[in-house]
């Protein structure tokens, strides 16, 4: 008997060991980004190398799935009170930060207070607007403890909102809202994000070292909640020559690759070659410039906007595009005779021998400059205006679109799968990526209708007037929209692809 008892017991401590003893991803990954990510602070982070490293060193509330599904991430589940426009989410349970220290409401609760701070100046601070007081806490009118965030205990937030806003659970994913711990962030000192021992992480890896425009160390975070499926490593290698990822991936020493150039030598490489929408590039229009503040000059140069002009020089990932976000108008197409009685009104105001004035830019190292000069040529042979184009540095043209200090700018968008609600935010008058100047009380009003909206019928409905809306104010010529070719190593599982963020997630990726 005493036997079997022992016998018992040792099946028992095996079994519990065995059941303990969860199987760990070991895999390793080299992935490379082709500039240096300018911070790592997820409330202001605006650069495509940042928001790489941000998606996959933190986690906010809900996620994305690679088919665009918002999902539950550090929030084990939350509820919508229809009356009170209020969202509650309960946490999940023992949540730890990167080195420790306990992951609480509280850390969300400040994350919103620091993201709606006039001091932070968060580039998309406009998109929770639909929050309880977050424009005047925003401009200083209101105290940021104030805002309609707050915690109940450790494990449940409390966001309180204006109405009913259609994207906002979107939003949730987004770098903005992942959360901050407030001890942490004032160590820092004015650090936080811009060196790795000033970054605490929530998510699947945490950061371990950073040589700036070199490389970068991720390393698996033990205390994410879901650490066993998270790979071993993630190494980074910042380099912008773009063939040396390509020619690195070839050699099996990159993992992953998103690239403008069809790979034709890749295919026998790969399991799963994707194909998906880049960016929108076009003309926008500063509606403050002393030319572009007439409607009907901007008319005019949109009606004599010529792409069959440059579309045979156009490169192989690129289609000429007429419609942008828009549904097909008038205005988009090419109409000589339209364009010159749209500027025979714009005459009335502007002399056609001052438009040698005006400054467009376009960033510099792009092959943006030479496509439009082509459209620009024709505007000078149709309508007989002069002006040329001209390249800034990234950062010069970045703080020339930010202080209005131009006429007009070629500008890329971004393609969302949010059927172009990102956009058409950026055209608000209270946006701070609304660098077109255009203030419409009218336009502003519909997208607060299109978030405000009952259903989805009402949804759709205030969008396309949205759409419509700014199509005819001429605010930005579409051009061209170009399209970007996702690859993998073919031993490469569970490696997924943001669409909201056009980025990889190695959160999962096993070998």
């Amino acid at each position: 008997m005493k036997r079997l008892i022992a016998y018992s017991l040792t099946l028992l401590i095996m079994f519990g060991f065995l059941t303990s003893c969860k199987k760990q991803n070991d895999s390793e990954f080299i992935y490379y980004l082709d500039k240096e990510p300018i911070t790592l602070d997820p409330q202001t982070v605006s650069d495509k190398s940042g928001e790489f490293m941000v998606l996959n060193l933190f986690e906010g509330l809900l996620s994305l799935t690679e088919d665009g599904e918002v999902v539950p991430a550090a929030a084990e589940s939350y509820s919508y009170d229809k009356l009170t426009h209020t969202y509650t989410f309960l946490l999940k349970d023992n949540l730890l930060w990167a080195d420790g220290r306990e992951l609480t409401s509280d850390d969300f609760v400040f994350a919103f207070r620091r993201l709606l701070s006039p001091e932070t100046k968060a580039p998309y601070a406009d998109l929770y607007f639909s929050i309880k007081n977050a424009k005047e806490v925003l401009s200083g009118e209101k105290l940021p403890f104030e805002l309609g965030v707050s915690s109940e205990g450790k494990n449940v937030l409390k966001i309180s909102l204006l109405s009913e806003d259609a994207d906002f659970l979107r939003y949730l994913t987004y770098p903005a809202a992942m959360p901050c711990n407030e001890e942490f962030f004032l160590s820092t000192k004015g650090r936080y994000g811009l060196e790795y021992d000033a970054v605490l992480t929530n998510g699947p890896f945490h950061i371990t070292s950073w040589s700036h425009n070199s490389t970068a160390s991720l390393k698996r975070n033990e205390n994410y909640h879901l650490s066993d499926t998270v790979p071993a490593s993630l190494s980074i290698v910042i380099d912008e020559d773009k063939d040396l990822s390509a020619s690195r991936f070839s050699e099996d020493s990159n993992d992953a690759l998103k690239t403008d150039v069809m790979q034709n030598n890749f295919t026998d490489k790969n399991s799963n070659i994707r194909v998906i929408p880049n960016n929108y590039t076009g003309i926008l229009f500063n509606t403050e410039s002393p030319f572009f503040s007439n409607k009907d000059l901007r008319k005019a140069l949109s009606l004599s906007f010529d792409r069959e002009s440059y579309k045979k020089a156009l490169p192989i990932n690129s289609e000429i595009d007429n419609k942008f976000i828009f549904s097909e108008n008038a205005l988009y197409l090419y109409n000589q005779a339209s364009a010159k009685d749209a500027l025979s009104e714009a005459e009335q105001f502007i002399k056609k021998e001052e438009t040698n004035k005006i400054k467009i830019i376009s960033l510099e190292g792009s092959n943006d400059k030479e496509l439009i000069s082509y459209a620009v040529q024709v505007w000078q042979r149709d309508l007989g205006v002069f002006f040329g184009i001209t390249e800034l540095s990234e950062n010069d043209y970045n703080a020339a679109l930010k202080n209005g200090d131009y006429d007009a700018a070629i500008v890329s968008y971004d393609v969302k799968q949010d059927n172009g609600v990102t956009i058409l935010n950026s055209f608000s008058s209270s946006s701070n990526l609304n660098y077109s100047n255009f203030n419409n009380e009218g336009y502003d009003t519909t997208l607060l209708d299109y978030k405000s909206s009952n259903s989805e019928n009402e949804a759709a409905v205030y969008l396309k007037y949205a759409k419509e809306y700014l199509a005819n104010e001429v605010i930005y010529i579409p051009a061209y929209q170009s399209y970007s070719y996702i690859y993998k190593q073919k031993n490469i599982k569970n490696l997924y692809y943001n669409p909201e963020f056009s980025i990889f997630y190695f959160g999962k990726a096993e070998k």
